[in-house]
């Protein structure tokens, strides 16, 4: 499994014959032993777990065993032909679920940390550039929802029709395809744009009751843990971050016995994932009559919170709500009040911070996205001169791919396909 840098390996991927082939010359020797090296402390890992009888036939282990096999070495020069596997990710979930599982970590200490090359073992797709058309192949996507698969269809040239039958979806589904045919990267700053003033729009509504604050001591101590190999950076981070769009919400309703606040939540978890589980703990103020509440995230370790917090705490069960205030139960009241103009949505939390997502990355996430696109757009437009984020049959104009769609579309009769018309333009408004 070629991953990361080892797939700068790779040859010949413009061939003609479209071949892709490793020369195992001094650099591939030494990515090769160093796989090798990998796959042995995998077989380690493995051992440990075949020693319980539970784990020891477990499909996903077996699995991992086969694929964890040593490697014979090539001679120096050969020629290796690169080989294409399809993807499965449904194992790869498989895979994540039996890392985290409680026996796993008994055996081993900790849970599994997969390398790359164990798990997706490729790029998230709209990453990179096709290589490959299929100007020939027809594409029909009855349930599209967002679009995300006849995008892809149409990026490797193939005519596309994509239905929905949700309005919401559909308007995502109709920009999600026409524009980026029509526009192709033109419209990277127009998104930004209209992105900056839609985000400024909403501050200004949300900010009387999102109240931001500053990162607790012991999540600095964190953050400057994680970003130890440039904590030039740890200040950007450690004031308020007013993201109004990276906030979590709960819905409350006011308690008929004591007039207090009353969140009705039916979990206080906010992440389960990536080895890095946070929930939020509800803060009464104490008081008996129209009593606040505030909230406090935490991570949480072996299932509970730093002060023995109930990450499954709930508020809600069965229709009938608790007050975090006097314990009274009100069953009914919350669709009640809900009819009367009284349930409120506040802020609950902002999702914790974590590696590879949310608040650490998101600035840099959206820049780098944008100069990988820029980037690329600009190698690809020095090779031929042409927008790179199209296909050759619609560089010119998405014309060929909706003309498959809207002849498709015709036939679909009431399903009425989201193919564009290749002859209407949009008008204002639109």
């Amino acid at each position: 499994m070629l991953a990361g840098t080892n797939l700068s390996l790779i040859r010949n991927e413009d061939g003609v014959d479209g071949r892709e082939t490793i020369i195992f010359d001094a650099r591939a020797e030494r990515a090769f032993d160093k796989e090798n090296e990998r796959r042995e402390r995998c077989r380690a890992q493995i051992e440990k777990l075949k020693a319980d009888p539970a784990l020891e036939s477990d499909p996903v282990l077996l699995r991992w065993e086969r694929e964890t096999a040593p490697l014979s070495k090539p001679r120096m020069h050969d020629e290796l032909e690169v080989v294409l596997t399809p993807a499965d990710p449904a194992h790869v979930k498989e895979r994540i679920a039996f890392a985290k599982s409680p026996k796993v970590g008994e055996m081993l200490g900790d849970p599994i940390k997969w390398d790359a090359e164990d798990l997706y073992g490729y790029a998230r797709a709209f990453t990179g550039v096709p290589r490959s058309f299929f100007e020939q192949k027809r594409v029909l996507d009855v349930t599209a929802g967002g679009g995300s698969i006849p995008f892809e269809s149409l990026r490797l040239g193939c005519a596309t029709v994509a239905n929905e039958l949700n309005p919401v979806a559909s308007v995502i589904l109709e920009a999600t395809l026409r524009y980026p045919a029509q526009y192709g990267s033109r419209l990277i700053d127009d998104i930004e744009f209209w992105g900056e003033k839609l985000i400024e729009k909403v501050a200004l509504s949300m900010s009387p009751i999102t109240l931001f604050s500053p990162l607790p001591p012991e999540e600095i101590a964190h953050l400057e843990m994680h970003c130890k190999a440039c904590p030039e950076i740890v200040s950007r981070f450690m004031g308020p971050e007013f993201d109004q769009i990276g906030l979590l919400y709960a819905r409350q309703v006011t308690c008929p016995h004591c007039g207090g606040e009353a969140p009705l939540l039916n979990t206080c978890w906010l992440s389960k994932g990536d080895g890095d589980p946070w929930g939020a703990a509800v803060i009464p103020d104490g008081k008996k009559r129209n009593g606040t509440v505030s909230f406090r995230t935490y991570r949480v370790k072996k299932g509970k919170g730093p002060f023995g917090e109930d990450p499954d705490r709930s508020t809600v069960s069965g229709g009938k709500g608790t007050c975090v205030h006097c314990g009274q139960g009100n069953r009914g009241r919350g669709d009640q009040a809900a009819g009367e103009g009284r349930v409120r949505t506040r802020a609950l939390a902002r999702p914790p911070l974590r590696r590879g997502g949310g608040a650490l990355s998101a600035e840099a996430g959206q820049g780098g996205a944008r100069a990988v696109l820029q980037e690329r757009g600009a190698r690809r437009r020095d090779q031929d001169g042409e927008d790179p984020f199209l296909p050759p049959a619609q560089r010119a104009g998405p014309r060929r791919a909706r003309r498959g769609g809207a002849d498709a579309r015709r036939k679909l009769g009431p399903l009425g396909g989201h193919a564009p018309d290749p002859d209407r333009k949009l008008s204002a408004g639109e």
